[in-house]
């Protein structure tokens, strides 16, 4: 089902004076004669899980949106009106903190901020302006809000509209659809204030909305303040305070490890043999490994990589290496092969070993007579 393309004529126009039928909601939506304001009408009503948009009113300051939920227990319709107006009881509060990040938010209609915009140009009463409901047309266009008119089921009606309270009460693990919608519809008014003016009157051009600006842009000063802390040094949000469990046990940690320290200062602390630079040192020092020999041409496999070692100390010369601590079984297996001089040469592998495979093209280049080949 889809709503007729010239429904508008079936409604009645409004002319001046004329507010169309009284309902019981003008009160709340502000229509009809002690508001100056005309309701809307909407081509039909739309099926379960869609939406359908007013935008069709002269000289008006919002759009509305009809939605139908698909609550057994409500038959009724939602209405929604997206209005928006420029008001001087606003301050704008900007936070940048090194735990939570930024984060801006708009201060309105409370009397105790003294940092509000009315505190430097006096009071003056919020006005609306029927430019928004242009705006507001173009984005709910561009968001295909209007989908219900054709039964379109799109998927941010399907989402909205599961957000309708089914009673009068918020919920509170979920938006209602009037905050969400909010939300939804906030990103068309911060990019509608991008190159406008600081304040909140036409203050260019014939004063009409003509040419407001002049050619290149012009300079404005708005007031502002700053407050700055460096550091914090107590907790934002309550769940905060179990970091300092956290700092306590790091200051017991870091007293013992200096008693510790202390104490060991005549003796007992060791070097340790597992950082790089002294595991090259003990390993450009170090006699072959009978269970690695061979390797060092194209690093050691699987199977010698079970080899057991140990750092030893030769006391007359004062000198530490790397000795192996125990027979493994690649050990075993080359014992009756390998000879004191093959070692590190690479005559102990066999012949299949030294011509292809696993170490043949990694010896044959570590042993030509150009050094420079290799290094």
């Amino acid at each position: 089902m889809a709503g007729a393309d010239d429904w508008y004529i079936d409604v009645p126009v409004a002319q001046k004076g004329e507010w169309l039928n009284r309902t019981v909601v003008d009160d709340i939506f502000r229509w009809g004669p002690d508001y100056g304001r005309v309701p809307p009408v909407f081509p039909l009503y739309p099926i379960v899980y869609n939406m359908v948009v007013n935008t069709t009113i002269i000289d008006n300051t919002a759009i509305y949106i009809l939605m139908k939920s698909n609550f057994t227990d409500m038959p009724d319709y939602t209405l929604c009106e997206l209005r928006s107006w420029l008001s001087t009881k606003c301050s704008t509060v900007f936070d940048v903190t090194g735990t939570s990040g930024g984060q801006m938010t708009a201060r309105c209609e409370d009397p105790d901020d003294e940092e509000a915009y009315h505190r430097q140009v006096g009071d003056d009463d919020p006005w609306m302006y029927t430019d928004f409901k242009y705006l507001m047309t173009q984005w709910q266009l561009s968001m295909h809000v209007d989908g219900g008119a054709t039964d379109a089921n799109a998927s941010n009606a399907r989402v909205l509209t599961q957000l309708i309270l089914r009673e009068a009460a918020l919920d509170p693990l979920l938006p209602s659809a009037a905050e969400a919608l909010a939300a939804y519809a906030s990103a068309a008014l911060a990019i509608g204030s991008v190159q406008t003016s600081f304040k909140h009157y036409l203050a260019y051009g014939d004063g009409e909305g003509l040419n407001p600006l002049p050619a290149g842009g012009s300079y404005e000063t708005f007031g502002a303040s700053v407050r700055t802390q460096e550091y914090t040094s107590s907790y934002e949000e309550d769940w905060q305070r179990v970091f300092y469990v956290v700092l306590i046990l790091i200051f017991v940690i870091n007293v013992v490890c200096l008693a510790y320290l202390l104490l060991q200062s005549g003796g007992g602390l060791v070097a340790d043999y597992t950082e790089p630079q002294n595991l090259f040192a003990l390993a450009l020092n170090s006699p072959p490994s009978a269970a690695l020999a061979g390797s060092c041409g194209a690093g050691p496999n699987l199977a010698e990589m079970v080899a057991p070692w140990r750092v030893a100390y030769a006391e007359g010369h004062n000198h530490y290496f790397f000795e192996e601590a125990g027979h493994s079984p690649v050990a075993v297996k080359r014992a009756g092969t390998l000879g004191a001089e093959s070692v590190a040469t690479g005559l102990e592998l066999p012949t299949a070993d030294r011509d292809r495979g696993l170490y043949g093209e990694s010896y044959k280049r570590l042993s030509m007579t150009r050094p420079s080949a290799w290094m």
